[in-house]
This record gives C-alpha cells, sequence and structure tokens, in this order.
C-alpha cells in the first residue's frame, strides 16, 4: 500500500520548506550538543565527553548521510564513497558508542570483564571498517544487525549497572533509550 497524495506547487514548496527546517534545527541541535561537549571536554579532560563527541558526531553523520544530505552537501563529487559510507559509518560509530558507553559507565571500575570485551569488540569493528568497502550492501546488513546486537547489550547492562546503584546508569539509560 503506498499513500498517494497531489500538492499543488505552493503547497509542496511550503511543506519542503517546513521539512528542510526541521532538518536544519535537528542537524543544527546536533551540532552544537558536539561541540558543547567538545569544550567541556578541553575544560576538564574527562575523556568520556570526547567518545560522545565522536559518537554523537558520528551518528549525526549517519543520519545527515540517510537523508541524503552528505552527498548534497559534503562529497557531491564522491559517488563512491556515498554509495559505501553508510556501513563503515555504521562500524565506526558503534565503537565509538561503545567507547563511550564503557567511559561513562566506568566499566574498567564497575565491570571489567565487560569493559574488555567492548573494548575488543569495538577493537574489531574499527579494524573491519575498512573491509565494508568491499561489498558494501553486505556489510550493511551486517552493520545493522551488530547496531541491534550492541543496542541490546548495552540497555541490558545499563540496566544491571542501574539496579545495582550505579550514579550515572540511569541517565545514560534514559539518554539512550530516547535515540
Amino acid at each position: 500500500d503506498m499513500p498517494l497524495t497531489l500538492l499543488s506547487s505552493e503547497a509542496f514548496r511550503d511543506r519542503e520548506l517546513r521539512r528542510h527546517l526541521a532538518q536544519g534545527l535537528y542537524y543544527g541541535a546536533i551540532l552544537i550538543l558536539c561541540v558543547f561537549n567538545l569544550l567541556i571536554f578541553l575544560a576538564i579532560g574527562d575523556r568520556a565527553y570526547l567518545y560522545y563527541v565522536l559518537y554523537l558526531g558520528l551518528f549525526g553523520l549517519i543520519l545527515f548521510t540517510r537523508d541524503g544530505l552528505s552527498f548534497q552537501y559534503l562529497w557531491p563529487e564522491m559517488p563512491w564513497w556515498n554509495h559505501h559510507s553508510l556501513a563503515f559509518l555504521n562500524l565506526v560509530t558503534i565503537a565509538m558508542s561503545m567507547a563511550f558507553a564503557r567511559a561513562f559507565l566506568q566499566l574498567s571500575v564497575y565491570r571489567p570483564r565487560w569493559d574488555r570485551c567492548l573494548r575488543y569488540w569495538a577493537v574489531l569493528l574499527l579494524m573491519l571498517s575498512p573491509v565494508t568497502f568491499l561489498h558494501s550492501s553486505f556489510w550493511l546488513q551486517v552493520s545493522s544487525a551488530m547496531v541491534l546486537l550492541w543496542i541490546l547489550v548495552i540497555i541490558s547492562l545499563a540496566t544491571v549497572q542501574a539496579h545495582q546503584g550505579h550514579p550515572f546508569a540511569r541517565y545514560f539509560l534514559l539518554a539512550f533509550l530516547t535515540i
């Protein structure tokens, strides 16, 4: 079932203007959050903020790419990169998300085995990321499955941490579930 809508040129232009404004506000908010957290990192030196900036920036870039805006504004002369970038960005984003989660939840202190496991998993993802250029459609499926697996793992881990009274786990869980 595919809905079909006919609009006058003026109505279409108005709808597109509203859509572009909403996208601009959304991506602007991501950029502001990245800059703000980068400044916090530079001021206090807590690596969790740097990992958050990298994770959020890459996540925003994935969304920007999925909306077709990266090809339009960032790399219009690079169709090959545009075609292959999503699988690569997915794996690198997951790795940065893992680094952020490890640092923010202080897994090296509270869950050292999980910390090691996630560190090795993140390194593996970073090492595999260039391989995604060899067969992008296959790796896009694999990276999408990795995203789902990562979401299940981090929600479970953060939930256990929250139930055991970790001071930041509830905030982490609440923020992660809103994404």
